[in-house]
């Protein structure tokens, strides 16, 4: 919940994640950035802070930093990264129950997207991504805080009525791009972990969690209660399995 006790940075980033170009194709870049830089900056009195937020206030091996994007392409996307070492999507710690739910911390962390908009964007205007093992830059665990594509939140909608709590097979732009989508009828995702969904009920994930994409992204239904999609596509050899695709970094569905 947006009121969980956190460690919480205040004041804009000092240094910032810029995107390959800038950390020269490292990586590790992100991972030295949490580990080296936003820990140790916590409990300090630095004028400014690397990440936006750091929450270690249940251990270094349960804990996360949000960190802004700073690549220009990308002016309103944050990241979640663990604070501590997890490669990525194929970690099978990720669909361990013991393990944090890192994609209920990013979604309340879309509330940073509010910070650089100038306006907090809509339930359904919000996206989650996190990429396959052979379509990600970095070999630290990182999930993407960002808008949907307007284009793909249309999409939805118009199928909203085909989904349920079974995955459904549906193409999104970019154009006949194949994703399984489950439709979460819930207001957090306290309870509902989409690795271990993806992991246990989608039909070819297990085993081939390297393979996967995930996406979420946020739902207001025809009744108005808010809820969520749930994405998930699978890398092949002539297909790529890049989630990041469906955001979009200039956040037009907020109508800027």
């Amino acid at each position: 919940m947006f009121n969980k006790l956190v460690a919480l940075a205040t004041v804009m980033p000092a240094f910032l994640y810029a995107g390959d170009a800038a950390i020269g194709g490292n990586p590790s870049a992100l991972w030295d950035i949490v580990s080296g830089t936003c820990v140790r900056e916590q409990g300090t009195q630095v004028a400014q802070r690397t990440c936006v937020q750091v929450d270690i206030s249940q251990g270094l091996d349960r804990g996360f930093a949000v960190l802004k994007d700073n690549a220009k392409a990308k002016p309103f996307e944050y990241l979640l990264i663990p604070t501590r070492r997890i490669a990525g999507i194929e970690d099978p710690r990720l669909a361990d129950p013991s393990t944090p739910n890192y994609f209920e911390d990013a979604w309340e962390a879309r509330r940073f997207i509010g910070t650089s908009l100038g306006a907090n964007p809509q339930w359904d205007m919000v996206a989650l991504a996190i990429n396959s093992m052979q379509d990600r830059s970095q070999d630290q665990f990182h999930i993407h805080i960002d808008c949907v594509r307007a284009d793909v939140r249309t999409k939805l909608k118009e199928n909203d009525q085909t989904f349920g709590a079974q995955w459904t097979q549906l193409d999104l732009p970019p154009p006949n791009h194949p994703y399984a989508v489950f439709r979460l009828v819930e207001d957090s995702l306290a309870n509902t972990n989409p690795f271990q969904l993806v992991s246990q009920r989608l039909p070819g994930a297990a085993g081939h969690m390297g393979l996967m994409t995930i996406a979420v992204v946020g739902a207001t239904f025809p009744n108005g209660q808010n809820g969520f999609y749930l994405l998930a596509s699978k890398a092949s050899s002539s297909m790529d399995a890049h989630g990041e695709d469906l955001i979009d970094p200039d956040c037009h569905v907020v109508g800027r």
